[in-house]
């Protein structure tokens, strides 16, 4: 299941750093392209969390504990949902 998952994002991640790399993009344009890369990442994760779920179900696997800034994450959301939120009209604030 991971590989079916997994992939597919991948080349999304790639083709969007690649547009990042590229350069000529315009303010607004990069912000979206490292919105892209930023809610992809999350997607990632989120993946490997639900397949780690399933081995910690079936008795394969004990969670661990991991460290992380919770203002950092906030301020990610923030990042990804800014640009539907401008377009209609609101703003997203720290």
């Amino acid at each position: 299941m991971s590989h079916e998952l997994r992939t597919p994002l991948n080349g999304v991640l790639g083709h969007a750093q690649l547009l990042s790399l590229d350069g000529g993009l315009g303010p607004a344009q990069a912000r979206r392209v490292e919105a892209m890369l930023t809610a992809g990442k999350h997607m990632l994760r989120i993946i490997g969390g639900v397949l780690e779920l399933s081995e910690i179900e079936a008795d394969h696997a004990v969670p661990e504990p991991t460290a992380f800034d919770p203002r950092g994450v906030a301020q990610e959301c923030l990042d990804v949902v800014r640009p539907m939120a401008e377009a209609k009209g609101s703003r997203c604030s720290r």
